[in-house]
């Protein structure tokens, strides 16, 4: 990992972890939902939490055009 993206992941991942952060809200709020969960559905949860993110990165990434492609005339 070069040095700007391992600053960039501690900058975010500082972010994500201080209580003031909605973020971190969000998914406090999540755990009491947890507490009734078998350990087989928290597996299930955890799986389709991470297809849904990867599906909702791969549509960003396809829309983001990047400026080393495209071309002036």
């Amino acid at each position: 990992m070069r040095q700007s993206d391992q600053t960039v992941h501690q900058h975010t991942t500082n972010d994500l972890t201080t209580a003031g952060n909605p973020i971190h809200h969000f998914f406090m709020s999540l755990l009491p939902e947890f507490e009734s969960m078998t350990e087989d559905e928290i597996r299930s949860f955890k799986i389709r939490v991470m297809v849904l993110i990867d599906e909702i990165k791969s549509k960003h990434c396809q829309r983001t055009p990047h400026s080393a492609t495209s071309t002036v005339a």
